[in-house]
């Protein structure tokens, strides 16, 4: 996978030797491509991580190419995302909330001298971009709550609200959705977006059912594939409104009618909203 100046190489193997041998196999083949159109690998920028359940032990992985060691690295940054060896995200999120509190400290600052709507204004451009970026991967992990009470925090400084004021209603005063829902809205329109990635109900067991256009959601006992946008993600869909669903192939009309189902809820999580979801 090339992307500007940086290559990602994927592989899978169901053994620790294979493995080894196939990211051997796959760095001379990627050297001779790189030389082929006169370019250079920089072996000393070369990082390998092996993804894992956190319960599952494998040597660590240590390769000499070209008389150059490349060890194994328990996360690394990969297009602005801090991704970690057991996909948990608590690297990611740990390197956001200091830009996500220096945002809250300038906010702090400007709320003693703009008016709310200004100020809402500048929530957007220091804050909510912070965490609007990759939250499809990690707005779901255990960490996110950390994003949240800091985000909490934030609408309470804009409010002039208490310390421990509920902010439910400020979120929808300041119309900013909180960092559950704003994981809801964009996984849901990634989902929109690609629905060549995923399989209806009927495609799977062929039976015209009344969920026959739901989405299959792919069996799995692994927590951080239920956390991810194949499982919770199609999960959520499938438990939109029928009022949202008749709106799939008009993406702007769709977007807008989650996000007022979204800010006129207000979940404070997933399953706030998949709980909620399923009583209607």
């Amino acid at each position: 996978m090339l992307y500007a100046d940086d290559t990602s190489i994927l592989i899978t193997e169901n053994n620790y030797e294979d493995l080894n041998q196939t990211i051997k196999l796959a760095l001379d083949c990627s050297n001779r491509w790189f030389k082929a159109n006169q370019l250079v690998l920089n072996l000393t920028k070369t990082n390998i991580i092996k993804f894992s359940p956190s319960n599952f032990f494998q040597p660590q992985l240590i390769l000499d190419h070209n008389n150059t060691i490349i060890s194994e690295v328990p996360s690394t940054k990969f297009l602005g995302v801090q991704i970690d060896n057991h996909l948990n995200w608590k690297c990611h999120i740990d390197q956001i909330l200091p830009k996500l509190s220096t945002a809250s400290f300038v906010i702090r600052q400007l709320s003693y001298i703009l008016d709310l709507e200004t100020l809402r204004m500048a929530y957007f451009s220091y804050f909510h971009s912070i965490i609007r970026y990759g939250i499809i991967f990690w707005g779901n992990a255990a960490d996110s709550c950390k994003v949240f009470r800091l985000q909490k925090r934030v609408i309470r400084l804009m409010s002039g609200a208490r310390p421990r004021a509920s902010c439910r209603g400020l979120f929808k005063k300041l119309e900013i959705l909180p960092v559950p829902c704003q994981y809801i809205l964009s996984v849901i329109l990634f989902i929109i977006d690609n629905p060549n990635k995923f399989l209806t109900s009927s495609e799977v067991h062929g039976f015209h059912t009344r969920s026959k256009n739901h989405f299959f959601i792919p069996a799995t006992n692994l927590t951080s594939v239920q956390r991810g946008i194949t499982y919770s993600g199609i999960k959520m869909y499938n438990r939109l409104p029928n009022s949202i669903l008749n709106h799939q192939n008009d993406r702007n009309k769709f977007k807008n009618e989650l996000y007022k189902y979204l800010l006129n809820k207000i979940f404070y999580s997933v399953k706030e909203f998949l709980e909620f979801s399923r009583e209607k």
